[in-house]
């Protein structure tokens, strides 16, 4: 369970957890920013307070 500060237009992504806990266990600070634009697009995850560290994951197809 996480908590989240969500600010933009309601989106539905989904992304495979095993990327998600790949790019989490690398980063070292409390908060990370995740960017996305599009369900279909990439987003982005970078760590508050951290410019040298960005990772992009491409969302999956979530069953309909």
């Amino acid at each position: 369970e996480l908590s989240a500060d969500v600010d933009g237009d309601r989106i539905e992504i989904a992304f495979d957890g095993r990327f998600v806990v790949d790019v989490l266990s690398r980063v070292d600070a409390p908060q990370v920013v995740i960017d996305m634009t599009q369900p279909t697009r990439p987003a982005t995850w970078r760590p508050v307070g951290d410019d040298g560290f960005l990772h992009t994951i491409m969302p999956m197809t979530p069953p309909k």
